[in-house]
């Protein structure tokens, strides 16, 4: 009897060593410090997606920095771009200014005191149209010439009387004396219709 009861406690005394080693590896591992957190990103299309998002972000900065860049540079405001001003019923300038392609405008006028000046590299052209587009008037300045296409061309001093007029029927000479100063002279094919005719004494 005394043997049975010595081999029933062998296990209550191995039980009770083991919950003793598990309550002080439970202890000891508490009192271990937590490993350093490690980012795990995932799969390689996650890392895909935050590259193409990092990339975006890049040229993004890139394109608003330039974009900053070129408005200071330009000088654009709310009025306008540098010299020039917008504002309601048109626009100023100052300074000189390059037009590549045509320019319409209703009206051209330039501040007190300061002229228009206007440049071409080949050749200036001014034309106007009527309602239904055709061009009735058109003045060209090219190389060495001057042409002038419209019905009438006339010619007036500052009270607006007519000091030369020139159309398809007749050429209209309104000044007081008509003086022809070329070594040739005047050569009329037509007969000539005059009140008064004189000749000076120095030429003869």
């Amino acid at each position: 009897m005394v043997a049975k009861e010595s081999s029933s406690c062998e296990p209550n005394a191995k039980w009770k060593e083991n919950l003793k080693r598990a309550i002080h590896t439970t202890k000891a591992s508490e009192d271990v410090p937590p490993p350093n957190v490690v980012w795990n990103f995932g799969t390689w299309r996650r890392k895909a997606l935050y590259g193409i998002i990092t990339i975006l972000v890049i040229f993004t900065t890139i394109n608003l920095s330039l974009t900053l860049w070129m408005m200071r540079s330009m000088r654009f405001s709310l009025d306008g771009i540098g010299d020039l001003r917008i504002f309601q019923g048109g626009m100023h300038l100052k300074g000189d200014a390059a037009f590549l392609n045509g320019l319409r405008t209703s009206k051209l006028t330039s501040p007190r005191k300061k002229s228009i000046r206007i440049e071409s590299g080949q050749n200036f052209t001014v034309a106007t149209r009527d309602s239904n587009g055709r061009v009735i008037n058109e003045m060209n300045l090219g190389d060495g010439r001057f042409d002038v296409s419209a019905k009438e061309f006339r010619i007036t001093n500052s009270k607006k009387e007519v000091v030369f007029l020139a159309n398809q029927k007749e050429v209209v000479v309104g000044a007081e004396v008509l003086r022809v100063t070329g070594q040739g002279g005047a050569v009329f094919d037509g007969s000539i219709q005059t009140s008064w005719l004189t000749i000076l004494i120095s030429n003869l």
